[in-house]
């Protein structure tokens, strides 16, 4: 037997000893689910690749089949169970909670806070840039990156541009923290507590990137959406714009904060509906327990095993609220309905890495929308042009809503 035939024989055996150990000897082996998906990543590649970020249906489709708890794929467990959301995504009081690092791979901001895997780096990363906040195809070479995708220059023209500013305050060419009122987030981390080897250049790039991302996506979204059934349905335009009279009433010679803001019941309702509406991060979020089982009534979940929940189950939920994809702000207002609505209410996520912008989400929601729609004569008012709800409703999962593939987004008049 030659070298070309033992290295045939070591392949089949290869995978003949994939097949045998992912189908009797993996510790999740026993969980319900598709045997083929218990096999292969084909099956999710072919949703999410081919078909463009429509996994997230068949997940749906295999709960319907299979219960609340499902294998979706050689190493992953996915649960739909709203009670157990807590569970998964929780505080650093309860339990280390890793990212699983498969799921990073997509991103090209390795070193970013967002992609960091292990738990107590995450913690560390995030301590630094905490402060601040409180006041697959990008990995390839540019080149190529460019050619498969002409859009993608604009992304690597404006990480150039980070990475300049970067080395300008790293060598002191940047003082602007000596004269602002407040530092960047680079000025943050530089002079955090962090190690040396936590402020190179190519880590502090991959955190402003992702920031940038995160923030312009997620938050654009929300104020698309929420701006387009505003004008969709009239009778809610108009009772928010009732409901802003007297904190706008000193517009423009004056705006409220968003402390006072928040204080207007009906705008924190739009808001709060444009939040659950709009999703957020749309994709499953995997967390893993990397030292301690867990227990999902009788399925004991092994160490180290990702499980993911997903934030449409949650914010969609029908039994939670009625008529999930209907915009309803009101039933945000009843006192009594609170408790409910927000035990679900998880459009920033939980746990040690729910979204550390989410204040500054918050406040950007609730200017905007007021300056949009404020009631006064001052601003230009909008009436729709050409747009309809499957403009802004989500049909593909890629990490944020996408619409419909023509989509051309929410087109305005100004009238």
């Amino acid at each position: 037997m030659n070298i070309y035939q033992l290295g045939f024989v070591a392949f089949v055996l290869y995978i003949i000893g994939g097949v045998i150990y992912r189908l009797y000897l993996s510790p999740i082996a026993k969980f319900p689910g598709p045997k083929l998906n218990a096999l292969t990543f084909w099956v999710e590649i072919y949703y999410d690749v081919i078909k463009k970020g429509q996994y997230f249906h068949e997940v749906d489709k295999l709960h319907q089949k299979y219960g609340p708890i499902v294998r979706i794929n050689p190493h992953e467990l996915h649960i739909k169970d709203r009670d157990f959301y807590n569970d998964i995504y929780v505080g650093a009081n309860v339990r280390k909670s890793d990212k699983w690092n498969l799921a990073t791979k997509g991103f090209p901001t390795s070193g970013a806070g967002f992609s960091t895997v292990p738990h107590d780096l995450h913690r560390l990363r995030r301590g630094a840039i905490n402060p601040y906040f409180s006041n697959l195809i990008m990995a390839l070479p540019k080149r190529v990156a460019v050619f498969l995708n002409p859009q993608m220059i604009r992304s690597l023209k404006n990480q150039e541009r980070i990475d300049k500013q970067i080395e300008d305050i790293v060598s002191g060419n940047n003082d602007y923290d000596k004269t602002a009122s407040h530092r960047t987030i680079f000025h943050e981390i530089l002079h955090s507590f962090l190690p040396a080897s936590e402020k190179s250049i190519t880590r502090l790039g991959h955190e402003a990137q992702s920031v940038i991302g995160a923030a312009i996506v997620t938050t654009s979204g929300v104020l698309s959406l929420t701006s387009f059934y505003l004008l969709w349905n009239p009778d809610k335009l108009e009772n928010l714009r009732d409901s802003l009279k007297g904190v706008m009433a000193d517009y423009p010679h004056s705006h409220p904060t968003w402390a006072q803001l928040e204080q207007v019941p009906y705008l924190a309702a739009v808001v709060n509906e444009g939040l659950r509406m709009a999703y957020g991060a749309c994709s499953r979020l995997q967390r893993i327990a990397p030292d301690t089982a867990i227990q999902y009534h009788q399925w004991t979940i092994p160490a180290g095993i990702p499980v993911s929940m997903t934030s449409i189950d949650m914010l969609d939920d029908p039994k939670i609220y009625p008529s999930p994809r209907t915009f309803i702000p009101e039933r945000w207002l009843s006192p009594k309905n609170q408790p409910n609505l927000q035990k679900n209410f998880i459009p920033f996520g939980k746990g040690t890495r729910s979204c550390v912008g989410i204040h500054v989400a918050q406040a950007e929601l609730y200017l905007t929308l007021s300056t949009l729609f404020n009631p006064n004569n001052n601003v230009p008012k909008m009436q729709l042009f050409e747009t309809d709800p499957s403009d802004v409703e989500m049909e593909f999962d890629l990490l944020a809503p996408a619409p419909k593939r023509d989509s051309l987004g929410v087109r305005v008049l100004i009238v």
